[in-house]
């Protein structure tokens, strides 16, 4: 019985195996349905426990718990989306807001009453103070927990053709919705309906704050025309607004943050921000009877203000005070800082709205949780997988993994499954060497930063910057290797030059994979006059392993320039005469330089992949322009478009922040990724951009790579970690 099933099931078995084997012998030819995206992390919490206060799983912007429902909790990532949990912080899922057209999420609201209708506001790109909600952002609203979302608002609904620097939204009990930005308050008087529409109920204001106070709302803002700063009352019902005198004098205010206190219906406090001056602690009632708590505030970071009152003892205040968390216990008097393993950088302070003295900071490294006033902390956040990676390599057979992150330091991910926290900052570039995995190189920006290097697969590091005597080239490290000669190594450093003439980024030569032997090779300021430059990218040609590139910004002229140059000799033996021999090469345009890959058909031919710096409103221009190829050997003007061909041709209409590039020299495949999945070419055929794969959350791409072994394809995206697909 046993044999006749088994030669039953043999023909399905190798139908299966031949249709497999033939879509892999075609390529991808589409879009491929099965295996999905697979998520590696980091989700939890890095190794090195006594370092948990300088790094984390991401950035957070806000955090709510549900007023009657609190175990429902949400929060957003800023880059990363909405994530929310069901059982009070111990598992989060992401919302569904990873299908979003753009994942990024800027706020989000509860139903006052019932936790699976949720509306959240969708951008394309954030900002300061705000975003840019771009064509494929808007108002999101779902009535199943993020199951499915629809789109009530788009840009046009809400009037907004750029950036706003508000973006906050507030959903009541009868549907009405209530959408805060720059160019005024947007009402909605039933989200339920068919077709929901919006009005401006605040024409020419930039508001700076909204929040939900009593039977509506409070509303703070400036009046366009008259420069006037208002404090106002909304009631919900009539829709109508109530002006709350104020009595301080308000020149230089910059913003207001308001803070209301649960149970507490007569009273609510804000923060007076100033430009030139300390800011303001304020106490108020509905007739603007205001006392000044404190005069000497300095409570901004990040994306907005941060303050909380204890709902049952007023006299205990918590305000984020740059990036530390201060606490007053006299009511605003005096605050000293709160010490504590908690991640720097305070976005917000929440208060949960049952449990006694259950304090919530929300921070650039995640969740954490108070239960003693500040003595101790707890990350309630871990496995909510929000990491912004800026710079990613892989190895070999696919370990180590070699990640930097903005805001959470640099780490290592082996194949013990435990992502190893290795520095602290912003994490920038990371690379591991393909054919000695032991080689291992990481980057962090200014004091605590430069290069660092590891000789045992990530166990261990040097500072390449500290122990060589060079000045760390902050925000812009950059470095490469060359791919004939592995032991020669590019980085970038600044180089001091005489005081009062000029500073440059240039480039150092090590012949001893960064350890030892350096050698500078690049000087513009005497090859050609440059005062003031920054070398922020290198890229070596695998083509022509001699031949080097970097990407430069120029501001000598004030506007910022953005150049490529190359060099033929950087294998030259002649080490002093490198630096004469960089010739620019022209771009298409002014603007941010993703990364360049080499055409492994055509050794003089590479491709630019440029961002998209400025929001453009029409869908046919939006995002396009972004993918260019090239002939290097030839004189010509990219512009006009001699020898320059723009191949964007089908990618989606998407902001590309810096987007990442891949060129598989093997199966001659140029990747692009883009913030609604990762795309590839054939150079072959040269006909249509392909998606690649299933599953990927619509989040900025910043690194693509293919483990050596050919097995996996991985990118590293901004706000939703590493993630990985057969190849």
């Amino acid at each position: 019985m046993r044999i006749l099933i088994i030669i039953f099931l043999l023909p399905v078995f190798v139908f299966g195996q031949i249709r497999l084997d033939q879509s892999k012998a075609k390529g991808l030819k589409g879009t491929l349905m099965t295996p999905k995206w697979e998520e590696v992390g980091p989700n939890y919490y890095p190794g090195n426990e006594s370092e948990r206060s300088l790094t984390g799983v991401g950035p957070i912007k806000f955090f709510t718990i549900h007023p009657k429902e609190t175990n429902e909790w949400g929060t957003n990532s800023i880059y990363g989306g909405l994530f929310l949990s069901r059982d009070a912080g111990k598992n989060w899922v992401n919302s569904g807001s990873d299908t979003w057209a753009s994942s990024m999420c800027a706020w989000f609201d509860f139903h006052p009453n019932d936790p699976n209708i949720i509306v959240a506001l969708s951008i394309v790109q954030p900002t300061r103070n705000g975003g840019n909600i771009g064509v494929e952002g808007g108002v999101m609203l779902t009535f199943d927990h993020g199951k499915k979302w629809s789109r009530i608002a788009n840009f046009k609904d809400l009037e907004i053709d750029r950036y706003a620097s508000l973006f906050k939204v507030i959903l009541t009990q009868d549907f009405k919705c209530y959408v805060a930005t720059d160019k005024g308050l947007y009402y909605c008087g039933d989200v339920n309906a068919a077709k929901p529409t919006w009005e401006n109920l605040l024409y020419e204001t930039s508001l700076s704050d909204i929040e939900r106070f009593n039977d509506g709302l409070l509303v703070s803002g400036k009046e366009e025309k008259t420069g006037k700063w208002f404090i106002r009352f909304l009631n919900f019902e009539k829709n109508n607004f109530q002006d709350i005198p104020y009595s301080f004098d308000d020149k230089g205010l910059s913003h207001i943050k308001f803070e209301v206190v649960k149970g507490n219906s007569e009273q609510f406090y804000y923060l007076a921000q100033f430009e030139t001056k300390p800011d303001f602690l304020i106490r108020s009632d509905w007739n603007g009877k205001m006392v000044i708590l404190n005069e000497r505030m300095n409570a901004v970071f990040g994306f907005g203000l941060s303050l909380a009152v204890n709902p049952k003892d007023s006299s205990e205040i918590f305000a984020g005070y740059g990036v530390t968390l201060q606490k007053s216990i006299d009511g605003g008097k005096t605050f000293k800082t709160v010490q504590g393993k908690y991640h720097v950088d305070i976005e917000g302070i929440f208060y949960h709205p049952e449990k006694e003295n259950h304090l919530f900071i929300f921070t650039h490294g995640g969740l954490y949780r108070t239960i003693d006033h500040g003595e101790n902390w707890e990350n309630v956040s871990e496995g909510m997988g929000i990491a912004e990676v800026m710079g990613m390599g892989v190895g070999y057979n696919g370990f180590p993994i070699a990640v930097g992150l903005f805001h959470d330091g640099s780490l290592v991910y082996s194949n013990d499954s435990v992502w190893r926290h290795i520095t602290s900052g912003d994490g920038l570039n990371s690379y591991v060497d393909w054919e000695n995995n032991k080689y291992v190189y990481l980057s962090n920006q200014h004091g605590i930063g430069g290069l660092f290097a590891s000789q045992d697969s990530g166990k261990t590091f040097i500072n390449i910057h500290k122990t060589a005597g060079f000045t760390t080239s902050g925000w812009s490290m950059a470095f490469a290797q060359n791919t004939k000669e592995p032991n020669h190594f590019y980085f970038n450093y600044k180089r001091k030059y005489t005081p009062g003439l000029s500073e440059g980024y240039d480039v150092i030569l090590s012949k001893n994979r960064g350890l030892s032997e350096y050698y500078p090779i690049s000087d513009f300021n005497q090859t050609h006059g440059f005062k003031k430059y920054n070398i922020y990218d290198i890229y070596v040609n695998r083509n022509k392993p001699g031949t080097l590139y970097i990407y430069m910004l120029l501001s000598d002229s004030g506007e910022v320039q953005h150049k490529l140059f190359k060099n033929d000799s950087t294998l030259s033996s002649n080490i002093n005469s490198i630096e004469n021999y960089w010739t620019e090469i022209e771009m298409p345009i002014n603007n941010w330089l993703g990364d360049i890959e080499f055409n492994s058909l055509k050794d003089e031919e590479i491709f630019l992949v440029k961002g998209s710096e400025d929001f453009i409103a029409s869908d046919e221009e939006y995002g396009k322009g972004m993918v260019y190829r090239f002939d290097t050997s030839k004189k010509y003007n990219c512009n006009k478009g001699k020898h320059c061909e723009n191949i964007t041709w089908n990618l989606p209409n998407a902001y590309l922040d810096k987007p990442a590039a891949y060129l598989d020299t093997k199966r001659n495949r140029l990747f692009v990724g883009t913030n609604q999945g990762l795309y590839y070419l054939d150079l072959e055929a040269m006909d249509e951009w392909k998606k690649f794969g299933e599953g990927l959350p619509n989040v900025l791409i910043k690194q693509v790579a293919v483990s050596g072994d050919g097995k996996f394809i991985y990118v590293g995206t901004r706000g939703r970690g590493v993630w990985k697909h057969p190849y």
